[in-house]
């Protein structure tokens, strides 16, 4: 089956997968970022332990400059000092072990088809609903499918 055309202008000249590879370079960054923070994070076995000053860092760096593209944010918190350089230096790793050992590549496949599967469906029964309640109910007294009333009633 041919694949579909899709204008080279949708993404600024992506692809739609080199547009989701993006996205995803992204949110594998942030999950990085939250596996860090949560290594370095306040605990310890009794919860009782303080915040280490790499955490403390790395929460004020992204308190100041929120994560909206992760190689931007990544070369932005590296060309800091010597404590964003080595934070983004080990980011940089978790990132790579996640995308390469982790994340559920087939799972991911799968939950995307099934999600846009069961929106469609469910867009598509609103959509009849409105479409057919509204000429119901129109015929029946009035009322719409949404249990408004039809203009002039």
């Amino acid at each position: 089956m041919a694949k579909m055309a899709v204008p080279h202008d949708t993404f600024d000249g992506l692809g739609p997968e080199q547009k989701a590879a993006s996205m995803l370079n992204t949110m594998f960054t942030f999950v990085a970022l939250r596996v860090v923070l949560s290594q370095l994070g306040p605990g310890g076995e009794g919860g009782d332990l303080p915040p280490t000053p790499d955490y403390l860092w790395l929460r004020q760096f992204l308190e100041e400059h929120p994560l909206r593209n992760g190689n931007e944010w990544l070369a932005e918190m590296m060309a800091q000092d010597h404590w964003g350089q080595m934070l983004g230096l080990r980011i940089l790793e978790v990132r790579e072990a996640f995308c390469d050992e982790d994340f559920d590549w087939q799972l991911c496949q799968q939950l995307t088809a099934q999600q846009v599967r069961h929106a469609n469906l469910a867009l598509l029964r609103q959509h009849a609903a409105r479409s057919f309640g509204g000429a119901l109910g129109a015929a029946g007294g009035g009322d719409t499918a949404d249990g408004g009333e039809q203009p002039g009633s």
